[in-house]
């Protein structure tokens, strides 16, 4: 009887960088996963473990072989079993040759296209797992992706970083592979603690327990509760809490085989620095965890962490503290030159001399773009409160000014933080000193959006005209490449329009962008590069509608409204979404599609079917009523669309249909007579008006 038993595969490597340990073990469950059920190979258990110097895959059961199965193979049609003679044809020969059997041995059944076919029974014997294994793990390893990868040997293999040993077993039996120039076995790598060390593994189920007995955590999970654990035990007679971001943690946790935190100091002196400044050395130039007291109050204290157990803390401290104090050395005198000068002096006299971008001018020049269409947003983008236009120019004007700072130089991260806080020192109004300290925000798809109008306002200039004068050099993103960020900020700014509630004309805001720029240009190619921006914004608001659960055919039924006025056609989307839930929209939006496709076919989707004179026959009954409902429609629906009722608009529209099924029961529309049937086709015409004023209902998917 075949007993499952555990599996283990160790590549053990030069340090990788915490994203490509990360990414690796990401993969290797789900790669090995597929392997497995290709083969046949049943298992349970299967996890990644590993650190940045070993990445391994473990599976706490894999059978001894792979399943023995029953396989149809199928081939012709079953209509040329055998040819007019009543012999077997040369297709059916053929096709049984190829499976090793004699024609008289092929079935007829169906084939998984429900078709009548030919079909060869073929019996797929088990195979010894140890046999399919060695088969199968180069392919496992050759399928591992990283960002960045690198040759190292002649081998020809490529991997983030040089392999440097393979250990697998199943069970206590070695499986034998290759990769890389190196022959797998049943040594594991040890610690490094110095000097590199390996040991041999009896089986593969004592595999987690063998490293822990060498202080190396190699499952991901438990060592980040280690970790935390040492962090919080470091702090706790101070009555404080480890802080930092949750990135960093995650990265921590691949810079240690066994993390151990270790607490350090720093003069009192530097908590005067900006609170964002001294969390960016600690947190990004130290790798280290700040410490806050019980009010979130920072103290004059971090958490390094060190790899491996306690012995020599001491020196490891200093030696963090060192460091520390060096860097918040140059960042005090970097501050305290820094506010020698205004901020507004530093754009004035610097900016002009940063370049942008050849085709875009300076960043001075970019500001300039960037303080006009903030103006215009202010005067322009209705659903605001009371705008103080004078604080989002400043914002606006100062925002770049800290690029030429020599503290955000040295550290880019405090783009917009420090310019808060020299604007602060200068006096500026606390509603500019947040909203340059917003202005770049949000950093992310989850992040927070600016607090105020003003902020808002000053940001979504910055997003607008970054993707407009983008696309006015041809930087547009590709598949592969967005070096400017174009669809982050896309998609900034369309959270800035959507949950800030400005109601924007973004085709104006765009034009307004190009224009400042390259004022004399045809309009003809003005709309070209419009038009690729708008439907580059709505590439990003299809995602984003999509994300909160929006069908995709509601989505594009808002398209045109949409495409120029986002946060109004996101109350047409609402609208259309509850609408959708009434009892005759699906009919509504059959009888729209089928008057829709009357006037596509008859060519007179523009008004093309030329009256021919004669005489204008009576209207019948049906299409009476329908031409004066259309009338009181079309009064009904413009005060609704106005002031943005479009849940009311919906149901006016739904109302039309037992009317719009009477015409159509009743009314010829495509008549002999040219003019009866002009005047039926531009009545339909004036319905789809009416309904695009809304929503493009032709758009809807009807479930019947």
């Amino acid at each position: 009887m075949s007993l499952p038993k555990p599996f283990l595969l160790e590549i053990a490597l030069e340090p990788l960088p915490p994203s490509a340990a990360q990414t690796a073990l990401a993969q290797l469950p789900r790669i090995a996963a597929d392997l497995f059920k290709r083969e046949r190979l049943e298992h349970s258990g299967l996890a990644a473990l590993g650190t940045h110097r070993r990445l391994a895959l473990f599976a706490e059961s894999l059978s001894e072989r792979s399943e023995t199965v029953e396989k149809w193979e199928f081939g012709p049609p079953a209509s040329r079993l055998k040819d007019d003679t009543g012999a077997y044809s040369a297709a059916a020969a053929g096709f049984a040759a190829k499976w090793g059997l004699k024609p008289e041995l092929l079935e007829i059944r169906t084939s998984p296209k429900g078709e009548e076919a030919l079909a060869a029974r073929r019996i797929l014997e088990g195979e010894s797992a140890l046999k399919i294994l060695a088969r199968i793990l180069p392919e496992l390893l050759g399928a591992l992706r990283f960002d960045k990868s690198m040759r190292w040997d002649g081998s020809g293999a490529r991997f983030s970083r040089p392999v440097r040993g393979l250990a697998a077993l199943h069970g206590k039996a070695v499986i034998p592979f290759s990769f890389a120039g190196l022959r797998s076995g049943r040594k594991i790598a040890g610690p490094w603690r110095g000097v590199a060390k390996t040991f041999s593994l009896a089986d593969a189920a004592s595999y987690r327990q063998a490293l822990k007995t060498r202080l190396v955590i190699a499952d991901p999970a438990e060592r980040r509760e280690a970790l935390l654990q040492s962090l919080r035990m470091k702090v706790v007679l101070l009555g404080a809490e480890p802080a930092g971001a949750n990135a960093l943690l995650e990265e921590t946790l691949y810079m240690a085989e066994h993390p151990s935190a270790v607490l350090g100091c720093f003069k009192e002196s530097y908590l005067t620095l900006p609170e964002e400044l001294l969390v960016v050395v600690i947190e990004t130039q130290m790798k280290c965890f700040p410490v806050r007291d019980a009010k979130g109050a920072l103290l004059p204290q971090f958490l390094a962490v060190r790899d491996g157990s306690s012995e020599g803390d001491k020196a490891v401290r200093e030696g963090f503290e060192h460091v520390l104090e060096a860097r918040l050395k140059d960042a005090v005198f970097f501050f305290e030159r820094d506010k020698k000068t205004t901020l507004e002096s530093k754009g004035a006299a610097f900016l002009p001399g940063l370049a942008y971008h050849k085709d875009l001018g300076s960043v001075a020049a970019k500001r300039d773009r960037v303080e006009r269409l903030a103006l215009w947003l202010c005067r322009n983008a209705s659903d605001l409160t009371r705008v103080d236009e004078e604080a989002v120019r400043k914002i606006a004007r100062l925002a770049y000014a800290d690029l030429v700072t020599e503290l955000v130089r040295e550290f880019p991260e405090l783009q917009g933080c420090m310019g808060a806080a020299y604007a602060r020192h200068d006096g500026e109004p606390e509603s500019v000193c947040r909203g340059i300290a917003e202005f770049y925000w949000p950093l992310g798809a989850g992040s927070p959006l600016p607090s105020t109008t003003e902020s808002a306002l000053a940001s979504l200039a910055d997003k607008i005209e970054s993707v407009a004068s983008g696309f006015s050099v041809a930087l547009n993103p590709t598949a592969s490449a967005d070096p400017f960020g174009l669809r982050r900020k896309a998609i900034g700014a369309l959270r800035i329009i959507l949950e800030k509630g400005v109601d924007v004309d973004l085709r104006e805001a765009v034009r307004g962008v190009y224009f400042s720029e390259e004022g004399a240009r045809a309009e003809s190619r003005a709309e070209r590069f419009t038009m690729a921006v708008l439907e580059f914004f709505w590439g990003r608001l299809e995602g984003l509608w999509q994300d909160r659960g929006y069908p995709i055919d509601e989505i594009r039924a808002v398209k045109p409204h949409a495409l120029t006025k986002p946060l109004a056609g996101l109350r047409r989307l609402e609208a259309l979404h509850e609408a959708r839930k009434l009892p005759d929209f699906e009919a509504i939006a059959v009888s729209f599609k089928r008057a829709a496709n009357i006037i596509r076919q008859s060519g007179a989707a523009n008004g093309s079917a030329a009256s021919q004179g004669g005489e204008n026959p009576a209207m019948e009954k049906a299409e009476e009523l329908l031409s004066r409902e259309l009338v009181l429609l079309g009064s009904d629906l413009a005060p609704r669309i106005e002031k943005g009722r479009f849940g009311e608009a919906f149901s006016r529209l739904v109302a039309v249909r037992p009317l719009l099924d009477r015409f159509f029961a009743e009314v010829l529309v495509m008549a002999e007579n040219p003019s009866l049937r002009e005047r039926r086709l531009a009545l339909l015409r004036r319905l789809i008006d009416l309904f695009n004023s809304v929503a493009d209902i032709a758009e809807i998917q009807v479930s019947k």
